[in-house]
């Protein structure tokens, strides 16, 4: 595809022309921030994938272009490490409570607890709402504070706390510190996550990067960073060091706002193991004043610094996420590589630029309320994809910008996103009965080809939609106004047909409807489409959906269907 593609950069808050590292032109280095495996995906979590595979298919079917995606999976956290100790006190309580009405005792007393929280959660969002001079609607306040709606899977977390009446710090058991433990957890919710993203129809990233995977790298990419004088020690931990980081790299990208840290910005590279938590061995650097070596875990942010650069080395493309992980996520994983690539910068006397283009998703909202699990206002994917099917959801997400936040109106947005279906569906449709028609091996056999000023005016009509959706995609792959496009296209198509089929059944019979250039366009609009992982196969129209009953053009069993259809006409 000919022309230049713009890509919005969160990083200099505008759009920029898309250039590549590799020499060439073709090849590009992606890396996109994956889940937190701790608990199921939400729908919010959907709308990011679907999105970013979106863009992945655009920018590799579309432009072609080739692309090397990492995505990460954090599987050390404090989330996992607490949610795999909830289930195992859970089993211990369970085991010496063999009492059923003192279960449903102390299930009741957690409930009363769970809805004492919620409100707790959403009087905090109605404040930062109100903050900001937004108005949130009364019944999405309502939904938030009742929690009929809230299944046991919402409620197990608060639920296991108080029936375990587990502290929070103290002595973990064997059983809870065992890394296995942690490990067959978070391996639980991976496996459920690669799955959603199979039935989503997302493509699946080229490299998985798992945290315990990299502990080696992490270790030596803390060390470095210590090493170039950024990163400091303190009782066994190791802190980033920003204001020496300020001073050494001033030119870099990272922007910071202003216990044992030297100041308040700084972070934690490496975590001190505390009492009965999975730990690995520490770096060098965190030795204490007696040059005693213990362990400890890596933090948030230099997980995906050291797997991204292990991957891609000192200059990526492009690096993926949701907005709510700008700050400080994305701040501190630049500062991270900056310090660690400080010695190769200046030695090729290059400004500090690990990633050249930052692009960040929209949150999915519910009534102005970003979808989230600790408003309990989320619906997860496996409960999504109940109700819709994988297309439906995906023409959901392309019905707003991706960079821009999105709101769930689970009546509305389903409706409209199923017309939209509906619209496809039906023209696929006419156009099969156009072909079996009156195309080469047509039922009426040779028919006048001869162009009027009807096969002129839809032939424009594609042209037009060509120029418009190239355009479109080629700012910041605006799937909104292509799907826009398209629909304008077999609107007219429509038109057309139907105008040319009562022309030809009127006597004397008109011209029909030319099948060629009725194909022509509907097979460009398939094109689209299945760059937008909305079509699938190859043939025209949009295919069977994965893992649901057809409801889409029918294929070679729909012979006497079509056969009906173009009689009836």
């Amino acid at each position: 595809q000919q022309g230049v593609l713009r890509l919005y950069n969160s990083l200099t808050k505008q759009k920029e022309v898309f250039m590549t590292v590799d020499p060439a032109g073709k090849r590009v280095t992606w890396y996109t921030c994956g889940p937190t495996v701790y608990d199921a995906a939400h729908l919010g979590h959907a709308r990011y994938y679907v999105t970013m595979d979106i863009l992945r298919r655009v920018i590799e079917d579309y432009f072609g272009y080739d692309v090397d995606l990492v995505m990460n999976v954090t599987d050390v956290d404090d989330k996992i490490i607490r949610r795999a100790r909830l289930n195992h006190l859970l089993e211990k309580y369970l085991a010496q409570t063999p009492d059923t009405a003192k279960v449903l005792q102390d299930a009741e007393a957690a409930l009363s607890k769970l809805e004492a929280k919620q409100r707790a959660a959403v009087s905090r969002v109605e404040a930062e709402q109100q903050k900001e001079g937004l108005n949130v609607q009364a019944r999405c306040a309502n939904k938030l504070r009742t929690l009929s709606h809230v299944t046991c899977e919402l409620a197990c977390p608060d639920i296991r706390t108080s029936l375990s009446q587990a502290p929070r710090t103290g002595t973990w058991s064997p059983a809870v510190q065992a890394i296995g433990t942690r490990l067959n957890h978070a391996a639980r919710y991976e496996a459920d996550f690669l799955e959603d993203l199979h039935l989503l129809n997302c493509r699946p990233p080229d490299v998985l990067t798992r945290v315990s995977e990299y502990m080696d790298e992490i270790r030596a990419y803390v060390q470095q960073i210590h090493d170039n004088g950024m990163a400091y020690s303190v009782n066994g931990s190791v802190y980033f060091d920003t204001q020496a980081y300020r001073s050494a790299a001033a030119d870099g990208e990272a922007n910071f706002a202003s216990s044992d840290k030297r100041n308040k910005s700084d972070f934690a590279l490496w975590k001190q193991a505390k009492a009965g938590e999975p730990a690995w061995e520490s770096p060098d650097c965190a030795r204490d004043e007696q040059g005693n070596l213990g362990k400890g875990r890596p933090g948030w942010h230099i997980e995906c610094s050291a797997m991204a650069s292990s991957i891609f080395g000192p200059s990526i493309d492009l690096h993926t996420g949701g907005a709510d992980l700008a700050f400080p996520h994305h701040e501190n994983e630049l500062a991270q590589a900056e310090a660690f690539y400080h010695e190769e910068y200046a030695k090729c006397n290059c400004e500090p630029q690990w990633v050249n283009y930052f692009l960040h998703a929209g949150h999915l909202n519910i009534d102005n309320l970003k979808m989230s699990k600790s408003l309990k206002n989320f619906i997860s994917i496996r409960k999504a994809l109940e109700d819709f099917s994988p297309r439906v959801l995906r023409i959901m997400f392309t019905l707003a910008p991706w960079d821009k936040s999105m709101t769930y109106k689970e009546e509305k947005s389903a409706l409209e996103a199923r017309q939209k279906e509906k619209t496809f569906v039906n023209f696929f449709l006419e156009v099969e009965a156009v072909l079996h028609k009156f195309g080469r091996e047509g039922l009426e056999g040779r028919l006048p080809s001869r162009w009027e000023a009807e096969e002129k005016e839809l032939s424009r009509a594609l042209v037009g939609t060509r120029e418009k959706v190239h355009a479109a995609l080629q700012d910041s792959i605006d799937v909104c106004t292509a799907m826009s496009a398209l629909l304008d296209l077999v609107s007219t198509t429509n038109v057309y047909i139907k105008a040319r089929e009562q022309q030809y059944a009127a006597t004397p019979k008109g011209p029909p409807p030319q099948a060629q250039l009725v194909h022509k366009v509907a097979a460009y609009i398939t094109e689209i489409l299945r760059v937008f992982g909305i079509a699938e196969e190859d043939q025209i129209g949009l295919g069977r959906e994965r893992g649901a009953a057809a409801a889409a053009v029918a294929g070679e069993g729909a012979e006497p269907l079509l056969g009906v259809i173009a009689d009836f006409r």
